[in-house]
């Protein structure tokens, strides 16, 4: 099962900080409309992290069992 972790504002529309999903052979895009689904963060600027590295929400990855995928609130600085 993968580890999804919410940060933030992330965390507070989930109501959680983490929680295990099977994934079984989905990818980025879809893994996060299912999640999108559930929780409507959408709304929210976000970034996301598979496997402690950056990757743009359109990319077509294949998310496995295996992995740990992060929900960040866009950053912002100067």
């Amino acid at each position: 099962m993968a580890l999804i972790r919410y940060f933030g504002q992330i965390a507070e529309a989930t109501g959680c900080v983490e929680e295990k999903i099977s994934v079984g052979g989905i990818n980025l895009q879809q893994l996060l409309t299912t999640l999108n689904q559930r929780y409507n963060f959408d709304q929210y600027l976000t970034q996301v992290a598979v496997n402690h590295v950056i990757v743009g929400r359109e990319k077509d990855l294949a998310i496995k069992d295996s992995d740990e995928i992060a929900l960040l609130p866009a950053y912002a600085g100067g």
